[in-house]
């Protein structure tokens, strides 16, 4: 595919793919995302989150209306929801921490897309559809094989994290997780110097 592209925006580039791919937009997404298109041609809405669902994308509907949001808190201030408490959502909020089933929330009727998932909603219709699954394969690499493979992805996961129009920074915890992203983006940085 070939792309002609008049800014410098990730928007366009996901903007562009899905005029081109349509509704499998996300198959041929690496990263984190959430986002929402309108097809005025369809009279559509096609919201999408990525695959692990580290950006959250919430929606409601109320009197006919569907609001959505990347907050709850942004979808409570409008007129129509009122931040009722779910019985089953705040139940998992407090038994079983971050961790939830997909699509719920601690608010009765406000949902999430499911990671993974992109939603459709047309005059007719709303539905959900699982884009991705996680699929688990028996290992049989050596530990020196393995242990290559997977610097090998961390190095390619957090230098994927590193392309932006914005300046970046590490939040160093002191743990080994964030000592490792630093000294990957420090020699990323420093080669490109």
């Amino acid at each position: 595919m070939v792309l002609s592209l008049n800014g410098h925006s990730d928007t366009e580039v996901l903007l562009k793919a899905y005029i081109y791919y349509g509704k499998n937009v996300c198959e041929h997404l690496n990263g984190i995302f959430a986002f929402a298109i309108w097809n005025n041609e369809k009279k559509e809405l096609f919201l999408a989150r990525d695959h692990f669902g580290i950006k959250p994308l919430y929606y409601t509907i109320r009197n006919g209306n569907f609001i959505f949001s990347s907050e709850i808190k942004a979808i409570l201030k409008h007129p129509d929801v009122k931040a009722v408490i779910d019985r089953e959502g705040i139940g998992e909020l407090f038994g079983i921490g971050p961790a939830h089933t997909g699509g719920k929330t601690p608010f009765k009727d406000i949902f999430e897309v499911k990671p993974a998932h992109f939603c459709i909603l047309n005059k007719t219709d709303f539905y959900e559809k699982e884009y991705w699954k996680l699929k688990t394969k028996f290992h049989s690499d050596d530990l020196e094989t393995t242990c290559t493979k997977i610097r090998e992805l961390i190095v390619d996961s957090v230098e994927r994290q590193l392309v932006s129009d914005r300046s970046l920074c590490v939040l160093l915890s002191g743990g080994l997780d964030s000592s490792i992203i630093t000294a990957i983006a420090s020699d990323y940085y420093a080669q490109r110097r």
